[in-house]
């Protein structure tokens, strides 16, 4: 399989489900524990590897060793607005970070945003509302969730009690 083109349009669309892992419209998938050669053979190179940064409580620890652990790292695909997340030690896929970019975010600049749909994890209350403003319909009657929901309607259609301070 060739990796997916992510230079120009169109965006390629996500779907992520948080108990597998995330798709790409059905012709390929990548879950949790996937090795790094299966991320790189379905998403190609990545534009940057960044590694995490250690535990800060670490250094209190009594168990200190001169070798210190290799930490996660990161295969980050700015075009995609997607990150990776690989175990140091197995070198398997642990996360996925789907970037929304929203401006005022610091990596605003840095990623394109992720075309998504997450899948919840349970089924939605599918919440009527009295006050829908203008342009909400369509994304009441979805029962994924987009980087192009607000987090009104997120709280309103899948959870029965939040409070807004």
């Amino acid at each position: 399989m060739e990796p997916i083109r992510h230079i120009g349009y169109p965006i390629p669309t996500f779907i992520a489900n948080p108990s597998q892992g995330i798709s790409y419209r059905g012709e390929a998938s990548i879950p949790f524990g996937a090795s790094v050669q299966d991320v790189l053979s379905i998403l190609g190179r990545p534009s940057f590897i960044s590694y995490k940064n250690q535990n800060v409580l670490t250094i209190h620890s009594p168990q200190k060793t001169d070798n210190a652990a290799q930490p996660d790292y990161f295969y980050n695909f700015f075009n995609l607005g997607l990150d990776v997340l690989f175990d140091s030690v197995t070198h398997t896929a642990k996360k996925f970070i789907l970037r929304a970019n929203f401006p005022t975010n610091t990596l605003f600049d840095l990623y394109r945003k992720c075309q998504f749909q997450l899948i919840p994890p349970k089924k939605p209350n599918l919440l009527e509302l009295d006050e829908k403003e203008e342009g909400e319909e369509d994304l009441f009657k979805s029962r994924f969730i987009t980087p192009d929901m607000t987090v009104r309607i997120i709280a309103l259609v899948y959870f029965t009690m939040i409070v807004f301070i």
